[in-house]
């Protein structure tokens, strides 16, 4: 599946003429973010006893948690220059700039050149919720 990550990136499929391999290729190449998502997922939950909650389980959440936060944080200030320059070629308002900014870094995890940042933006959400399903002892 990482190499058809590498594949779809890259463009790979472009230069081939549009058959019946290349378009089950395609297919399986989409299919290689929402995997790796599920592996996360499955690793996660490895590490959890869902049918016994303990406050050790929660504890280990939160602190993954707040590693993934650290991490889009960072990330987003890294690529926060080419953003200012994008928005600043953009000749749009100041305030449009912002919160289109805001609502990048917040809803969509992606701004100009950083569009893989919306992985860890959706772990952050996962991981928020299933940390407050387990404090309020939601069974799943």
């Amino acid at each position: 599946m990482s190499i058809f990550v590498i594949a779809g990136h890259t463009k790979v499929l472009n230069n081939f003429e549009e058959n019946t391999a290349v378009l089950v290729t395609a297919s399986i190449m989409q299919a290689c973010v929402p995997f790796f998502f599920l592996c996360a997922g499955y690793s996660l939950a490895e590490k959890i006893n869902f049918d016994n909650c303990k406050t050790i389980d929660l504890a280990k959440i939160k602190y993954v948690l707040i590693g993934i936060i650290k991490k889009y944080i960072f990330w987003s200030l890294i690529y926060l220059p080419l953003a200012l320059v994008e928005y600043i070629n953009s000749n749009n308002t100041f305030v449009y700039n912002l919160l289109s900014y805001l609502k990048g870094f917040f809803f969509k995890g992606e701004h100009y050149n950083s569009w893989m940042l919306w992985y860890l933006l959706s772990f952050i959400y996962c991981l928020s919720f299933i940390y407050l399903c387990l404090k309020k002892k939601i069974k799943f």
